[in-house]
């Protein structure tokens, strides 16, 4: 394999911005346009970002997985939760930012009343659990019983303390329904039903006070950065410690705040939030879904897709939260966690009889990282085949952040059918370059995603195509290199691939795509994370001690 030297990396550097500029000529249906960079890397002279100013605040709803810990983490693990009231809603990718622009559907209020009162009655149903949500739940209508219960759960389910004037107001929502149904358990289940059915649940309110002598600016307050903090690590509500930590006012003092970062990043919660980030990243949520034809693939069914998931999320937390390593080894390394159903695709022996294990791959076959496994490889084909446009733009918008334009609207992307003289998906591809209004897009996409065509359509090695021999040769940004494993070096070296998991983990914190004010900031992160030796963790918690995190611009009237 090459070693990546300083001199390749100015070349990719190079390399990057002329690329760029030819998928820039190419949305505009030719390849002839002048070369117009769409990004700078890392490493290369960046124009000045300015000063820093941050984007406005806006309120969020909870996401899918957010909603389902929310009600574990506060109801307890015992609670049966179906559906979220509503899908996700993906904007630029995201369900962070999706979920900064939508609101609940007018059939996702009904559907949050009937969960909320649904977690109602089971929470007094089952003796176990009644014991523990309303151990003074008796035989008759108890308003110090339903103040205990608003009181204790009130705080959990509003991320914040409540006033006197709020829990006695679920209590009286409680009391009027008992009454009225002559049920001290409906007055229990109504009290439930209101508290989440209230917009601080299912909303989060982080919105920010007005900052004295600064009229542009907002700063969250301390139970608001909380309920930020929570979120964004633990994809989570706050728990009953970062509560107190507010109430007792710990969070005055940046040391406060800080010892709680470090206690929610060792916190097994964490683990949820890497997730999180790991499938926006990654794009991770089509693989529950993944579709391939099984008369071509007979070994692939409907438990590959989500088995391929959880091997990425496992990898991932082994390389960050487990072993506290370099996250350019998830590109670059062999060892990786299957199931006995991986373990039959890859070709290796199964670790366990059940569950995931970790095993290394054999180093006669040139599956590296990432790049190698069934979660990129399957995901980014056809279901009848491989596709080195989508492996190659994968590669340049997921792990490079190089904005790839779609192809003109009037341009036939068929790819020529097999022949005697064009068997392997290189020579077909050629073929379709030949079409000028293919060849500047396709030309650095297929460049990189070539190279991996060693895996078919459902990531299983090959060594020939319809009984053509591969050829694996291909160009990263103006460097040649051949094969899966060189391209993987390269890939993990390339002075973008930093910026671009600090842009991930930027959008994933703020619910928005990374406005131009907001560059000084990002550079700053780019910076640390490089520092830190690529630990992912120590990103994450940059992101969550900055200053940026804690203060947001003032929206625009109207808005």
């Amino acid at each position: 394999m090459k070693t990546i030297t300083s001199r390749m990396r100015t070349g990719l550097a190079l390399g990057t911005a002329i690329v760029l500029g030819a998928l820039a000529a190419c949305s505009q249906g030719n390849g002839t346009s002048t070369p117009a960079a769409l990004g700078t890397p890392e490493g290369t002279p960046r124009d000045p970002s300015g000063p820093f100013a941050p984007a406005p605040s806006h309120l969020r709803r909870l996401t899918e997985s957010q909603f389902q810990h929310a009600l574990f983490d506060i109801f307890g693990d015992d609670v049966s939760i179906g559906l979220a009231p509503d899908p996700d809603v993906i904007v630029e990718g995201a369900a962070s930012v999706g979920s900064s622009v939508s609101a609940l559907s007018p059939r996702g209020v009904e559907n949050l009343e009937a969960i909320a009162y649904d977690i109602g009655k089971q929470l007094t149903s089952s003796d176990a659990v009644k014991a523990r949500f309303a151990s003074c739940l008796t035989g008759s209508i108890d308003e110090a019983c339903l103040r205990s219960i608003a009181t204790k759960y009130g705080r959990r389910v509003w991320r914040r303390e409540l006033s006197a004037d709020e829990i006695t107001a679920l209590v009286t929502t409680g009391l009027n329904a008992g009454t009225m149904l002559q049920s001290p358990v409906q007055a229990v289940r109504f009290l439930v039903g209101a508290m989440l059915q209230h917009p601080e649940f299912m909303y989060r309110n982080e919105i920010g006070s007005p900052i004295q002598g600064n009229a542009t600016q907002l700063r969250y307050s301390d139970a608001e950065l909380a309920s930020r903090l929570a979120f964004f690590l633990w994809d989570g509500p706050p728990d009953e410690t970062l509560l107190d930590a507010v109430k007792n006012g710990e969070f005055a003092q940046p040391a406060g705040v800080t010892a709680q970062v470090d206690r929610m990043i060792a916190d097994a919660k964490a683990a949820r939030g890497l997730r999180a980030f790991t499938d926006e990243w990654l794009h991770l949520r089509g693989l529950q879904d993944l579709s391939k034809d099984t008369t071509i693939y007979r070994s692939f069914n409907t438990e590959v897709g989500p088995a391929a998931r959880e091997e990425i999320l496992l990898n991932v937390k082994r390389i960050v939260l487990d072993k506290k390593a370099d996250l350019r080894t998830l590109i670059t390394g062999r060892e990786t966690h299957v199931n006995r159903k991986l373990a039959s695709l890859y070709d290796v022996a199964a670790p366990s009889q059940t569950g995931f294990g970790l095993v290394t791959m054999p180093a006669d076959v040139p599956r590296v990282g990432l790049l190698g496994t069934i979660g990129f490889l399957g995901a980014n084909s056809h279901p009848t085949g491989s596709s080195p446009t989508k492996r190659g733009i994968f590669i340049r918008e997921a792990l490079l952040c190089q904005k790839i334009p779609l192809p003109p609207a009037n341009v036939n992307t068929a790819i020529p059918e097999v022949t005697g003289e064009r068997k392997t998906m290189r020579e077909r591809l050629i073929a379709h370059q030949e079409v000028s209004f293919c060849a500047g897009c396709h030309i650095p996409i297929d460049g990189v995603g070539l190279a991996l065509e060693a895996f078919d359509g459902v990531g299983a090695f090959r060594k020939t195509d319809n009984g053509a021999t591969l050829d694996l040769s291909g160009v990263l940004d103006g460097i040649n290199f051949t094969g899966s494993e060189e391209l993987a070096e390269l890939v993990a070296r390339h002075p973008d691939f930093p910026r671009c998991v600090a842009q991930n983990a930027h959008r994933l914190a703020f619910g928005h795509t990374t406005t131009e004010s907001e560059q000084a900031d990002l550079d700053g992160l780019t910076t640390s994370f490089v520092s830190s030796g690529h630990r992912l963790d120590l990103l994450l918690r940059t992101i969550a001690l900055s200053d940026s995190f804690r203060i947001a611009a003032t929206p625009a009237a109207g808005e």
